[in-house]
């Protein structure tokens, strides 16, 4: 990869070069242990969903992107905050509805509390996948 500056990339970088960036520090999936492959390949979908909400509202909303709270944003909670907001255009909010409708036992967004247990599964399985990505988000913040 040629010398960039990563920053400049959070700061006003295009979704694509973002979600680029994130992905080469990311471990790959020949890297991984073929039961574990999925993981990763589901954490790089969701990713491709997640950034080009957070570059929406950077570029909208004055919202700061930065690697060290990058993982923040990523967690359940979080992006269940993203689509209850209610800022995002459809074509970009659709995707990450979908995505939470997708998970294993995933109710109802308006019905989400985080102490409630009906959700664990679907927390869980979120978390699988947003794991991969600690790492390198913290080799991001140090860059």
């Amino acid at each position: 990869m040629e010398n960039i500056n990563h920053t400049d990339l959070f700061k006003n970088g295009d979704a694509r070069s973002l979600i680029d960036l994130i992905a080469s520090f990311t471990v790959r999936s020949d890297d991984v242990e073929p039961e574990n492959r999925i993981w990763v390949e589901w954490g790089l979908d969701f990713l491709g969903i997640l950034i080009p909400a957070l570059v929406w509202k950077r570029n909208h909303k004055g919202f700061v992107i930065n690697p060290y709270d990058l993982y923040y944003h990523m967690r359940f909670e979080s992006v269940i905050g993203l689509v209850e907001e209610g800022l995002l255009p459809p074509d970009i909010e659709a995707p990450l509805r979908d995505y939470l409708e997708g998970l294993p036992e995933f109710k109802n967004i308006k019905l989400f509390e985080e102490s409630d247990e009906e959700y664990k599964t679907a927390h869980q399985q979120h978390g699988y996948r947003i794991m991969i990505f600690y790492k390198p988000l913290e080799q991001l913040s140090a860059a």
